[in-house]
């Protein structure tokens, strides 16, 4: 009897948790749907893709999908200045000289805005210790280095770089790891 019992309860674990699960599935999938029929925000800051050039668009966190920095895609399309992240572009025409700006996060993406339609900067944030300065470099070492800033103790290090549309993005490092990624 006690045999039956514990199979007659595991059997109504593996049910109820199978339901749960397939629940989740379709919230997941239902959210996922959502997601991908959401439309570009069509606000004056954001400029639109040149899809005649390689592009990149990213919609959402970068924390946990830190290691697109070290896609090609991606890589292609900072190097031609066309990449749209949560629908917001940095402005082609940049600014000549280095205003204050004001900051606001788009999911957890920091966007520098100038004023009402001028994007300054987009910066990224990749989850703690997720690509090291290594792989980052090697991914990257066809981009010219501007310039490489250390600090005193030489646990923080900058890299400026360029692109091929002259433009600019920084890759910051601490202990060795990205810490940020902003594209200027």
């Amino acid at each position: 009897m006690n045999k039956k019992m514990r199979m007659i309860s595991a059997t109504g674990l593996a049910t109820a948790l199978s339901f749960s699960a397939v629940g989740f599935n379709d919230t997941a999938s239902a959210k996922t749907k959502i997601v991908e029929t959401t439309k570009v925000p069509t606000n004056k800051t954001s400029r639109s893709l040149d899809k005649t050039q390689p592009y990149y668009y990213y919609n959402g966190y970068f924390a946990y999908s830190g290691k697109t920095v070290l896609n090609k895609a991606f890589k292609d399309a900072v190097n031609h200045d066309n990449l749209m992240i949560d629908g917001y572009m940095v402005n082609k025409k940049r600014l000549p000289q280095i205003h204050s700006a004001a900051g606001f996060y788009s999911h957890d993406n920091l966007i520098d805005k100038y004023d009402k339609n001028t994007i300054t900067a987009i910066t990224l944030t990749p989850q703690n210790k997720l690509i090291s300065k290594a792989a980052f470099e090697a991914s990257y070492k066809s981009f010219p280095l501007v310039k490489q800033v250390k600090s005193n103790d030489r646990t923080a290090v900058t890299n400026l770089y360029k692109t091929k549309k002259n433009t600019y993005f920084t890759a910051y490092f601490e202990n060795g790891y990205l810490k940020y990624f902003t594209i200027q």
